[in-house]
């Protein structure tokens, strides 16, 4: 068979994770690459707000190795916006409104520890935040926080990518991938390597299904004209992202069931019942846009990252959930490192720890 080219990897999606290992392996390490997404402008991650928060849960717990992955992240985005001289990223401030008193005594707990001092800003006595926002406990400042507004960095991410010739907007059939140990060839290339950023469709990939993933549905709603301040998030059972011109996006749900890429009215009514107990209920919401997406989520809640445990040009990037604009700047750097010189990456995060669920 004659072969078109020969180019160092394969990256199969690109979304989030797919265009940040593009962006290490070619941009930062001169590397070669052809990208294969079939549907880059409806992808997962276009449905995701692309929240940096340092701070999450109800019991208020630092984001798992943030103290690294946030200033990466940070620091990569404003990278590639200064080298494609665009902006999507934006420095933010959570105003988190006290759900109960039990999370008011858990603010003060953590505000003592000094490893969450850095993002726990300042407190608000009760009803001080403006009409219609509901804060009869008071509320609190998360500071350090990033917003990665995904459509302008996937389109930029993907602009960049054409003009390399680096991106094939076309079906990707894993039948089609002939794996051999020195060589894996696909439509006429050749190439040393093969990663996998497919998000949720890992779950058709042969070679890494055996993985005990728990992927999880979320809808998210566009919102216009509450009149709410712009420089910050409010979050109160759901949050509330705005994103300028008075338009809100309002999050987020998740469901275990029905995975599929459809929006529905039950998505809909809870993401309507967690605002109405941040605004009230008789202010009018205007709904613009309604989205939905599948977060390809862990049972342990760590990424996937790794070589198939028989196939060592095969690798995955994977298992980001809801935090892929967090987590992916430092794990693609990481992990690009790994495949070009063995270099070990963050164990927590190594397929490795999974091992047992392979059946070779």
């Amino acid at each position: 068979m004659d072969y078109k080219e020969h180019r160092d990897i394969l990256i199969v999606g690109f979304g989030i994770a797919g265009a940040m290992f593009a962006w290490n392996w070619v941009q930062r390490r001169g590397k070669t690459a052809l990208v294969v997404d079939n549907s880059p402008k409806t992808n997962a991650s276009r449905a995701a707000a692309g929240i940096l928060n340092p701070v999450t849960g109800k019991r208020l717990v630092k984001s798992w190795n943030v103290d690294a992955l946030l200033p990466e992240a940070r620091s990569s985005y404003r990278e590639i916006e200064k080298t494609l001289s665009t902006q999507f990223f934006h420095d933010k401030t959570i105003r988190r409104i006290y759900q109960s008193e039990e999370e008011q005594k858990r603010w003060v707990k953590r505000s003592k520890q000094a490893h969450y001092q850095s993002f726990l800003g300042a407190t608000y006595a009760p009803n001080t935040l403006p009409d219609p926002l509901n804060d009869e406990l008071g509320s609190f400042d998360i500071v350090g926080v990033g917003n990665l507004d995904t459509d302008p960095f996937l389109d930029s991410m993907q602009k960049w990518a054409k003009e390399r010739s680096l991106l094939c907007e076309c079906d990707f059939h894993h039948n089609s991938l002939e794996v051999e140990p020195n060589r894996i060839s696909w439509e006429g290339y050749t190439f040393d390597h093969v990663v996998f950023c497919e998000g949720y469709q890992v779950q058709k990939n042969p070679w890494f299904n055996w993985l005990p993933f728990n992927h999880a549905k979320g809808e998210i709603l566009t919102l216009q004209g509450l009149g709410l301040p712009s420089d910050r998030i409010i979050s109160k059972h759901k949050w509330l992202l705005p994103t300028g011109n008075d338009q809100y996006i309002a999050g987020s749900t998740w469901s275990w069931d029905h995975l599929n890429e459809e929006k529905t009215p039950q998505g809909k009514s809870a993401l309507l019942q967690g605002l109405r107990a941040m605004l009230g209920e008789t202010n009018t919401i205007d709904i613009v846009e309604h989205r939905a997406g599948i977060r390809p989520c862990t049972r342990d809640r760590f990424p996937y990252l790794g070589t198939h445990p028989q196939q060592s040009n095969l690798h995955l990037f994977n298992g980001f959930g809801s935090k892929g604009a967090l987590l992916s700047p430092l794990m693609a750097k990481e992990f690009t490192d790994t495949i070009l010189t063995g270099k070990a990456f963050n164990e927590e995060a190594d397929i490795k720890r999974v091992i047992d669920h392979f059946r070779g």
